[in-house]
């Protein structure tokens, strides 16, 4: 908990007071790698998503808003964990176009580099949106929840999965 924010925010700092001017760019993807990596680590560590695969019911057991719905825990989710990934895309990209020579056929500078970097930002919102949308379709209303899972009324934040097509596409 409160070591590692400590231990993130010194990682942080370590970033922005770098002072070598080679290597702006490259502090800039790392610094959002290290932003968003922290920031899914708080969201994960407060709601506690737990997912009975059984009954196929994905409920909350941390702290969440009885108003925050476990599809958009999941959005949310989706959408931090992408911006990782992009994120380190970025770094990884940024050091081999370091390592590639002047003039190489895929080392990518001006508007080719910024709309790939574009490109893997747009495929993390659609991404997002896809989850969204595929967990709106899956998930049963409280009225049609059976009696034997009842219990799941007690969780702040719960989610009842049906059988569909679309639980197979949120699955892939």
């Amino acid at each position: 908990g409160v070591i590692f924010f400590i231990v993130d925010a010194c990682v942080a700092l370590l970033i922005l007071t770098e002072k070598d001017k080679r290597s702006s760019d490259y502090r800039k993807y790392l610094l959002s790698l290290q932003v968003f990596s922290t920031l899914t680590d708080v969201l994960f560590n407060l709601c506690v998503p737990i997912v009975v695969a059984d009954s196929r019911v994905i409920y909350n057991a941390g702290f969440i808003p009885n108003q925050f719905r476990t599809s958009t825990f999941l959005m949310v989710y989706v959408i931090l964990f992408t911006e990782i990934g992009s994120a380190y895309f970025s770094c990884a990209y940024y050091r081999r176009n370091s390592i590639l020579p002047q003039g190489h056929l895929f080392r990518w500078s001006g508007w080719r580099k910024y709309a790939l970097l574009l490109a893997v930002r747009v495929y993390a919102v659609l991404s997002a949106a896809m989850v969204y949308y595929c967990t709106l379709r899956i998930d049963i209303p409280d009225e049609e929840i059976p009696a034997s899972l009842n219990w799941v009324f007690t969780k702040s934040a719960h989610m009842v999965l049906r059988d569909n097509g679309y639980f197979y596409a949120l699955l892939a």
